[in-house]
């Protein structure tokens, strides 16, 4: 996966807004009224978690920005059928715990494509 593509641009956005909202309702006590709370404080420190979020995401990566295949549904046949793509060797997959997979809309398939045996 690159880095710093459209999509991944738009989860390390997410994910820091997500963190930025977690940050300040640590902040925000329950039973406070609304003039008890330190806002500059609220917000300074949300920001740096935001930026944080940003910086830690560029370091290690986003999980969600990273897929193993593709999942093909092809509905055009007299059964549905559904297909996985795979980007890694087969091996690889079989020694992992999960796969991530993204549904792919724009896979174009056909009624008449050979499909493995279904045993």
């Amino acid at each position: 996966m690159k880095k710093f593509t459209k999509e991944w641009l738009l989860n390390a956005f997410i994910r820091a807004i997500r963190t930025f909202a977690q940050t300040a309702l640590g902040f925000i006590t329950i039973g406070m009224a609304f003039s008890e709370i330190d806002w500059m404080m609220v917000l300074s420190v949300s920001g740096v978690s935001m930026i944080y979020s940003i910086l830690t995401s560029m370091v290690t990566g986003l999980p969600e920005s990273t897929y193993d295949g593709k999942l093909l549904v092809d509905d055009h046949g007299e059964t549905t059928k559904w297909l996985l793509q795979v980007d890694t060797p087969i091996d690889d997959v079989t020694a992992m715990k999960s796969i991530r997979l993204k549904v792919d809309p724009d896979a174009v398939l056909s009624a008449k494509q050979d499909y493995p045996d279904e045993t």
